[in-house]
């Protein structure tokens, strides 16, 4: 909570693991608490779905943020009438999908005194990820290769079992919920 208050802390940046039941409530319960500070919530969420969010949650099962956690997460935000925004498009492939999320982002980095970015980890990470012989450009590195990285602070939000995982030296803050 305290890096999100944290005022030069304007864009943050939370990598999750999708299909868990904690992750959401926590990012609830912690929502919740900010209720003086004006922000907005971005989801790894295609667009397509803002004005038929039920269809997403009913139809794309496999989808990382297609769980009803997160679904009510997004009616909270909606209650306490925050900005919602949903930042993924689909993409012909990795290097795209990274690099849609990465505009989408920085487009909205303006739009309230913070905005709140809920992704899967590995888009989230601010450092490229090494899969076999391949160099996956994230997200999260293209963001702090940007002109708003000083602005970013990068989080990821982990369970007990990834507590000693080495990806995440990735993110500048770990948070294990337990």
């Amino acid at each position: 909570q305290e890096q999100i208050e944290k005022k030069e802390n304007k864009v943050i940046v939370i990598g999750e693991t999708h299909w868990t039941k904690e992750i959401p409530i926590f990012l609830c319960n912690l929502i919740t608490k900010l209720k003086n500070l004006d922000y907005a919530v971005a989801f790894e969420i295609p667009s397509e779905y803002k004005n038929n969010l039920d269809y997403f949650f009913e139809q794309e099962k496999g989808c990382g943020l297609s769980t009803e956690g997160y679904r009510n997460l997004i009616e909270k935000l909606k209650s306490e009438k925050r900005k919602i925004f949903f930042i993924d498009e689909y993409a012909e492939n990795q290097e795209q999908k990274e690099n849609v999320l990465a505009s989408n982002i920085i487009k909205l980095s303006n739009i309230s005194e913070k905005l709140i970015i809920i992704m899967g980890d590995f888009h989230a990470s601010k450092y490229p990820i090494e899969a076999g012989n391949e160099k996956i450009t994230t997200t999260g590195s293209i963001l702090n290769n940007s002109a708003i990285r000083d602005k970013i602070k990068f989080i990821r939000i982990i369970l007990e079992n990834q507590i000693n995982d080495d990806f995440n030296k990735n993110f500048d803050e770990v948070v294990d919920i337990k």
